[in-house]
């Protein structure tokens, strides 16, 4: 890793009114022969539509040139470093409802997608952790997305015990093909394998000072 400076600011709006609203942008620079350099910014706002009811939106982007990451290892166990360029989007849709002050429901969403397309400079990594120049013969470039969704219903029947009903559905896919369409990457996404999952846990308080009661009054 290079020496480098990171710059960011960051703000937000008054959390206790009904649409809040945070804020991030960063710039990177570091100082090497690669020219690398970078930055990301986010935004999320979140609105209480009633006192039970609110949802929120989170869009995080970050772009990284000239960035040095792993390619492959030779036959003969050398490693192979490569230049490139990666975009990463994170999208996260979130909500929940309440029903009673002991039952509640949440939803969470999450779509990250990144991609890393190498423009052809490849090294060798040096046991020091140098660089030298290399060559390689393959697609190494990255198109990565994943899919979590998380639904959780919990009821607090009791103090300090509760029940948690959760369902849970991922879907993963990686390949070195690179989509620039958004749409067109998150089709592809969804004609993907699923998993799908449900779990159910119950948490149940047991006093001690009510057990000694007991067995001393026997």
């Amino acid at each position: 890793r290079p020496p480098g400076m990171e710059f960011s600011l960051r703000g937000d709006t008054d959390r206790s009114k009904k649409l809040y609203v945070e804020a991030e942008l960063g710039y990177y620079k570091g100082w090497s022969a690669y020219d690398q350099r970078g930055f990301a910014w986010s935004i999320a706002p979140e609105y209480k539509v009633s006192r039970r009811f609110s949802f929120g939106y989170s869009l995080d982007i970050s772009r990284d040139f000239n960035d040095i990451g792993y390619v492959d290892a030779t036959i003969f166990d050398d490693i192979i470093f490569g230049k490139r360029d990666v975009t990463t989007i994170t999208n996260t849709l979130s909500g929940a409802f309440i029903f009673t002050a002991n039952s509640y429901l949440t939803l969470r969403g999450r779509y990250y997608w990144s991609r890393a397309e190498y423009d052809g400079d490849y090294f060798f990594l040096r046991d020091d952790g140098g660089l030298f120049d290399s060559f390689y013969i393959g697609a190494p470039n990255v198109n990565s997305n994943f899919l979590n969704i998380d639904m959780v219903y919990t009821w607090r029947f009791a103090p300090g015990s509760e029940l948690s009903l959760v369902w849970k559905n991922a879907i993963a896919s990686s390949g070195s093909l690179i989509v620039y369409n958004g749409f067109d990457n998150f089709r592809d996404l969804l004609q993907t394998p699923q998993t799908n999952s449900i779990s159910l846990k119950i948490l149940y308080y047991l006093d001690y000072q009510n057990f000694r009661k007991l067995f001393s009054s026997k």
